[in-house]
């Protein structure tokens, strides 16, 4: 069994008409990194030309380790891509006709694809937002990648945008930390959280459709970052992951993009991955304190029955409900 996936930056067309320096950058960097980073990719092949490539491997997890390397460089020099993973072959084909002199360089080269081509192309296309698609696998853990996380995009559907889930790769633990937490797994990792945000405010700025691409990002950080043994104190977090030190917050970086396009998912899925990671029970003032946060918006007290069960499973927005109404003065037992 084999299995393939193609990648595309995004952002391309615009710096072609604006930044075409900036383009060439990006291109640039792209292919160091494939490059750079492919003694990672065991058993593996890889395509490139211009801003996509199609590759293909011989074992399920053989991607991930490949993967994760390009993304955080890429992500740190804020080249943002989408991307897919299937089970299936690329099948490369590629066709030649020589120079006579066969110190030249070929007259004529075409790399042509067959098998599951189309469908990675596909897989890639139909995610709306940053992220790399894996889908088509089957029920059985032992057919799955690891490290994957649920995940979701947003599609526009008229005035609207409706979450959409997909499975993603996961961020590693150094990636979704802050300042002097964590060890980095490989020199030059880079942590992204603040280069996630940095960029959504920077693109919200100029468009709310584009900056809800980003989501995804957010959404990935949440669920990859350990929400188990949370600790507030009515002042401050204790202990807690740095996604939810940082969003709930009297600093947050939101409360810039409060507009922006799928941030209460956002939210809720804060309270989602508290509620999922804390069998025991969450800490008390930790939930108060996220519950006082989500309060505060009201745009995440509405219509809350229609929220996807994938962003808010129903036991948590059962809870969620109850401490809403609780937070508002309104108790079961009334006077």
């Amino acid at each position: 069994m084999k299995y393939c996936g193609y990648i595309d930056i995004l952002g391309t067309k615009s710096l072609a008409d604006h930044a075409i320096d900036d383009l060439r950058t990006q291109m640039e960097w792209f292919h160091n990194s494939l490059q750079d980073f492919f003694a990672e990719y065991h058993n593996g092949r890889c395509i490139a030309a211009s801003d996509g490539a199609f590759y293909e491997n011989e074992n399920v997890d053989d991607f991930y380790p490949y993967y994760k390397r390009v993304r955080n460089f890429l992500f740190d020099k804020d080249v943002f891509f989408k991307c897919s993973y299937i089970p299936g072959s690329i099948g490369f084909r590629p066709r030649q006709i020589d120079s006579v002199d066969p110190n030249e360089k070929p007259r004529f080269l075409s790399l042509n694809f067959s098998n599951q081509s189309s469908q990675a192309y596909r897989a890639e296309a139909r995610l709306k937002g940053i992220g790399c698609s894996v889908e088509g696998f089957g029920k059985s853990p032992k057919e799955k990648p690891n490290h994957t996380v649920s995940n979701f995009f947003l599609e526009k559907d008229g005035n609207k945008f409706r979450p959409i889930e997909f499975r993603d790769f996961a961020f590693s633990k150094f990636e979704v930390s802050g300042p002097d937490e964590e060890q980095p797994e490989w020199p030059g990792e880079q942590r992204l959280i603040e280069k996630i945000f940095f960029n959504i405010s920077l693109t919200s700025m100029e468009s709310d459709y584009i900056a809800s691409k980003y989501i995804p990002l957010l959404i990935n950080a949440i669920r990859s970052s350990d929400f188990e043994n949370a600790r507030a104190s009515d002042r401050a977090w204790e202990e807690a992951p740095y996604v939810l030190k940082r969003i709930v917050s009297s600093r947050s970086p939101i409360s810039g993009f409060t507009r922006l396009p799928g941030i209460r998912f956002v939210v809720l899925t804060l309270y989602d991955k508290i509620f999922s990671d804390n069998d025991d029970g969450i800490q008390e003032e930790a939930e108060n304190r996220l519950v006082r946060f989500i309060a505060r918006r009201k745009d995440c007290q509405t219509n809350l029955g229609a929220v996807p069960n994938f962003v808010l499973k129903p036991n948590a927005k059962k809870r969620l409900i109850r401490k809403l109404t609780e937070y508002r003065g309104i108790s079961a037992g009334g006077l």
